[in-house]
């Protein structure tokens, strides 16, 4: 199982390479990767990008139990050319040139099925010219049919010969369905990197299949180097999704 990838860098180079997947900031080149299918897997399908940059996501080992148990190991190279420096995090710049480095995961989960379910994930390796870890844990539990909490925690340590630095990346949600078509979805998220701690609460109601009605609400505060936090963004909004047939 592979997801290869070629493709040219977009990034500005007076921006930092963290990106977002999902809602989910990661290290360029390392969680921005094919996503999951529908049983849980790494994606079993190929990417092509042409460009200058390219990188190689296998899976050499792969198990699933009967029961729902994963356990996944991975091997990903990757290369990419900076035409210029540019400053990873305040502090830390990265030289123009040409980078290959290689880095390698293992993942273990429980079965989904169970009324608790816990995922853990360990990124390790070489980046651009230091090195990488990256911690992921996560704990979802089912109390009854209708109510889902969960909580997660990434920690990524990054040591490069310009600097080295930290970022975590802390997640808290709850899930409640009050009908198979009416449902509440809340999130809070506290990321380092950004200093922002946010929080997002949204009501969905399926009036029939295809016309959904949305609330949503988004609040975000900037955590202040004194440790006080002002707000960077409070936003509510309602949507209306209706599909016509012919």
């Amino acid at each position: 199982m592979a997801g290869i990838e070629r493709r040219i860098s977009s990034r500005r180079h007076d921006e930092t390479p963290w990106c977002r997947r999902n809602g989910r900031p990661c290290v360029t080149g390392d969680r921005c990767r094919p996503g999951r299918g529908q049983d849980g897997d790494a994606a079993r399908h190929r990417h092509f990008h042409y460009g200058a940059n390219w990188r190689v996501f296998t899976a050499p080992f792969n198990l699933r139990t009967e029961s729902g148990e994963h356990l996944e190991w991975n091997y990903i190279p990757e290369f990419e050319h900076l035409d210029a420096p540019f400053e990873i995090t305040p502090g830390v710049i990265i030289g123009p040139g040409s980078y290959q480095w290689t880095t390698f995961r293992t993942e273990v989960n429980t079965a989904t099925k169970r009324p608790w379910v816990v995922d853990a994930a360990w990124w390790w390796g070489t980046f651009y010219d230091g090195t990488r870890r990256t911690l992921e844990l996560g704990v979802t539990v089912k109390p009854n049919t209708h109510l889902a909490l969960g909580a997660r925690l990434e920690r990524n340590a990054i040591v490069l010969s310009a600097g080295s630095f930290e970022t975590h990346l802390v997640t808290l949600r709850g899930d409640y369905n009050f009908t198979p078509n009416v449902s509440w979805a809340d999130l809070v998220q506290y990321d380092s990197e950004s200093r922002i701690a946010g929080v997002q609460s949204r009501f969905r109601w399926i009036l029939k299949p295809g016309n959904d009605l949305f609330l949503v609400l988004n609040r975000g505060w900037f955590r202040e180097f004194d440790g006080s936090y002002s707000t960077s963004f409070n936003r509510e909004s309602v949507k209306l999704q209706y599909t016509f047939r012919f």
